[in-house]
């Protein structure tokens, strides 16, 4: 019996931590222990972990790869009773992406592992056509040629769904859809004809399994090196006794060729043990991933809270109409609940500055490719995401078309500010301009939207003076509305009155122009410029017997976040006069 520890460290040792005991609790493998920082296991465990590994992603991930789509896809052509025109342009896209998917290299890799041959799918491949209606022909005259079609389909499904054939090639779908994205160049990822047409789940564990159990069986007591990330006793700096990281996608250099780098041309300091070499390989398990996107919460106060806030249930199987956003939003959601759980009352002092790591690996082409962010997430921000959880939802999935015709994303660009400890106003400012019609008679209709990120900067200047505050005489208030939330209504309706009194005096035209003189006013942070043009616009419109200027503005004239956020809140009522038939359903959400 020979019991195996590792510690928490680094953000990406932990994705792997975490990775690890997620394919553990997906296999039913109970016979490990997390406590506290570490997770203790007997060896015995790995003896089939090779084949859990891949079963994991196969359970979490099965909507996403290309095998689920040709079954499930395909089945519904096999009990489709009658088809029409629809169905035959329906057919003719699925079978252009299944023939890709069935002679693509991982697929015909995955075909010379299998004993099973009873079909040749690279030829049965081959008789998949499209089905093409000629002139004055209908459905009904190719039944003939549909039958033929369906039987063709019909044999390939269920060769699929042999459990020898499903086996491999969903390994290799994985391999390459999923795990590649992390690392690669060794085990059933090293560039050779040898290596994609072996086994995968025995190069697998030739590489990152059996080096460990050969670890465990040998003394180390003589050995003079030591793994620098857990400082494990290496006898040699080679494999299998040793491993550099240039495995893992733009993580660490080539040993053998890149002493340079190192102190004294030595590179020995930097190799990792059996042990660590096989934990990072389980890192793409630990993080959420879809879209060559992924993040991984690295809220270290234990291995159960990693555990817990990167496989909640609600996100354990990834559907293919999730995003990762929303995936990313439930995950907060689950960390502020984990904060508030009785059973965690400690965490809600201990957790803080929770590092939010994003995966991208949209980019992997350029030069300078850094597919990690490193982002913190504190328990002030948790509280303002908290208060703010709604609209947060509401900004998941809305993109802006910008002026130089990129796409903006609203929620990817209101945390990235977050996390940087940026207010949103530069982003307000765009979106203002962005969705400016350039006629008076163009609908608006992401005033409510913007009005959210104002509410939600608002919180969030709020938690800098409070915590500046603490800092200074160590006190503690409810700093979180910067400016009262009824201010910044009444401002956005006092726009709202504004726009309607020009309305009511036929000058609805000359609304874009002071709107445009606004913010031109807000962008430069210029007081006086946004009051002049402030009052002028109400002493043109007022009628007799009222309050000219709001009494609230004058908040604004000693400080610039107060003259942005009411600023901004004024300008988003007064946009309501550009749409002279109005918003009505806007109107009803304001009321």
């Amino acid at each position: 019996m020979t019991i195996v520890r590792i510690e928490t460290a680094d953000a990406l040792l932990n994705a792997g931590i975490t990775g690890f005991v997620n394919i553990l609790k997906d296999a039913n493998i109970t016979s490990y222990k997390c406590v506290n920082n570490y997770v203790e296991f007997d060896i015995s465990i790995l003896e089939n972990f090779h084949h859990y590994y891949f079963d994991y992603f196969a359970n979490r991930y099965k909507e996403l790869l290309s095998y689920t789509f040709i079954i499930t896809k395909g089945k519904d052509f096999l009990y489709k009773k009658e088809w029409d025109d629809k169905t035959i342009e329906d057919w003719n896209k699925y079978i252009e992406r299944a023939k890709k998917n069935l002679k693509s290299n991982s697929y015909t890799a995955a075909y010379k592992m299998m004993s099973c041959t009873e079909v040749d799918l690279v030829e049965m491949e081959k008789k998949l056509k499209k089905l093409k209606l000629k002139k004055n022909q209908t459905v009904s005259d190719i039944q003939n040629e549909i039958h033929e079609q369906i039987h063709y389909l019909q044999t390939i499904i269920d060769f699929l769904e042999k459990e020898e054939v499903k086996k491999y090639i969903l390994a290799k779908n994985i391999a390459y859809t999923i795990i590649e994205n992390f690392w690669g160049g060794v085990s059933f990822l090293y560039k050779s004809k040898e290596a994609t047409t072996a086994d995968i789940f025995e190069e697998y564990k030739k590489y990152f399994i059996n080096p460990v159990k050969f670890y465990y069986e040998e003394d180390h007591t003589k050995d003079k090196y030591v793994c620098f990330i857990s400082n494990q006793p290496i006898k040699k700096t080679e494999k299998p006794y040793a491993y550099g990281m240039s495995w893992l996608t733009s993580m660490g250099v080539d040993m053998g060729k890149k002493k340079s780098h190192f102190w004294n041309l030595q590179s020995n300091t930097c190799y990792i043990s059996p042990l660590i070499n096989f934990i990072y390989s389980c890192i793409p398990a630990g993080f959420t991933f879809m879209n060559n996107q992924g993040y991984f919460v690295n809220c270290n106060s234990s291995v159960e809270a990693l555990t817990r806030l990167n496989n909640n249930h609600e996100m354990y199987v990834i559907k293919s109409d999730d995003n990762i956003q929303l995936l990313e939003a439930r995950t907060y959601y689950q960390l502020i609940d984990f904060m508030e759980n009785q059973k965690h009352k400690k965490a809600k002092y201990e957790v803080d500055n929770i590092q939010v790591i994003k995966f991208s690996n949209t980019d992997n082409k350029t030069d300078n490719f850094r597919p990690y962010t490193y982002n913190v997430l504190s328990k002030d921000k948790l509280e303002v995401i908290k208060r703010h959880q709604k609209s947060l939802n509401n900004m998941i999935n809305r993109v802006v078309k910008t002026g130089d015709g990129s796409y903006l994303r609203i929620y990817q660009n209101v945390m990235e500010r977050l996390y940087s400890n940026k207010n949103q106003f530069d982003l307000i400012g765009l979106l203002c301009r962005t969705n400016l019609p350039s006629k008076a008679e163009e609908p608006i209709r992401s005033n409510r939207l913007i009005l959210d990120i104002v509410y939600f900067n608002n919180s969030f200047i709020g938690t800098i003076i409070q915590n500046q505050k603490e800092k200074e005489d160590g006190s503690m208030s409810d700093y979180y509305s910067y400016v009262r939330r009824e201010t910044i209504a009444y401002m956005e309706n006092a726009g709202r009155k504004l726009a309607y009194n020009y309305k009511v005096r036929n000058a609805s035209n000359k609304l874009g122009g002071i709107t445009y003189r606004l913010l031109n006013a807000l962008k430069t942070k210029d007081t006086g410029k946004f009051m002049d043009t402030f009052i002028n616009a109400h002493l043109y419109a007022a009628r007799e017997g009222e309050l000219i200027i709001p009494p609230q503005m004058t908040e604004a004239l000693t400080d610039e976040d107060k003259l942005q956020t009411l600023g901004y809140a004024f300008v988003l009522g007064l946009r309501s006069g550009l749409n002279p038939k109005g918003d009505k359903k806007e109107e009803e959400e304001n009321e």
